[in-house]
């Protein structure tokens, strides 16, 4: 018996003992044992009943499962993650969400827990989504697990428990686990390739500069602009920008030929010595290359290079 259920009844009680204080006390005495035992087994009876129809509800715990992951951003610093989690009330009567823990894995060991206070309301016999979303930085990740660096994907697991205050069962908690794998995406380098003499006369010649691209990553990458600029022991022999886009396969590389001409009238005969010395050229390349989203849910983004060193030119 309910403390609630006791209270309601003693005050009926109260009510129908103040309508009998018109009773002359000689009857009532003889009234007033019975009277009591009647009030006794009316307030028994109804508690009990009251009980009954309580467990026949027969409350259950709610359902719980990840209908889908999204990767909501992307880029080569950080990933957002968006967990949709299905939650099924089967009662006839509401419940309530009232917070949930979570332990996300990689590869197979803890990187990061959590709990969250959140406050859902789920109707009888109905179905509602839960948002959770997950960040993560990949200097981070790489600082405790350095062996994650170089792979093209990362494994993950997410662990969760999902606290509801369900009548009559109290607080119940669901555990929810999905896994998958996380895109880790790597920066593409730039660097010079080979420098052909083509042909050389008294007054010019004329040179080929191939740079390369590298794609270290197991999607494919476009450049979209290249702007470069090359210069030779300290002279500029070579600016532009290339407006065709440019493919680089999933973990490949291009080259890119672009052609070079020098005028010695204009450049002096120094620029001839220098090609026909046989010694080896400083070189200083600089730019930057613009590239086009891989995926949907990255930015474009720009590649900046600036390059020096010492090259031999093929004849």
């Amino acid at each position: 018996m309910t403390y609630t259920c006791l209270t309601k009844k003693i005050n009926m009680v109260v009510k129908m003992t103040k309508y009998s204080g018109n009773i002359s006390l000689t009857y009532s005495k003889k009234r007033l044992a019975l009277w009591g035992l009647f009030l006794m087994a009316f307030i028994i009876t109804s508690c009990s009943e009251l009980t009954q129809i309580i467990q026949q509800v027969n409350m259950k715990e709610p359902q719980a499962n990840v209908e889908k992951v999204r990767i909501t951003s992307l880029s080569f610093k950080k990933v957002d993650l968006n967990f949709d989690i299905a939650v099924t009330n089967p009662n006839p009567i509401a419940i309530q969400l009232a917070g949930f823990d979570y332990d996300l894995l990689l590869n197979n060991r803890s990187f990061v827990k959590g709990d969250h206070k959140k406050s859902l309301k789920i109707e009888a016999g109905g179905k509602s989504n839960v948002a959770i979303p997950i960040s993560l930085t990949f200097a981070d990740v790489y600082h405790t697990f350095k062996s994650l660096q170089g792979v093209d994907s990362i494994k993950y697991q997410l662990k969760m428990k999902l606290g509801f205050n369900v009548p009559v069962l109290g607080v119940v908690k669901i555990p929810v686990s999905k896994s998958g794998h996380i895109p880790n995406l790597h920066m593409p380098s730039i660097s010079l390739g080979n420098l052909k003499l083509k042909n050389i006369g008294f007054t010019g010649a004329q040179l080929d500069l191939g740079i390369k691209i590298k794609n270290p990553n197991a999607i494919n990458f476009t450049v979209n602009k290249l702007n470069y600029q090359l210069d030779v022991n300290g002279a500029n022999w070579l600016s532009g920008l290339t407006d065709q886009p440019i493919q680089i396969e999933k973990k490949g590389e291009s080259e890119i030929h672009l052609p070079i001409t020098l005028n010695f009238i204009e450049m002096g005969m120094s620029v001839y010595n220098l090609l026909t010395s046989g010694q080896k050229l400083e070189y200083h390349l600089k730019g930057k290359a613009d590239f086009l989203p891989p995926l949907k849910i990255m930015n474009s983004f720009v590649l900046p290079f600036d390059k020096e060193g010492k090259i031999n030119l093929i004849k």
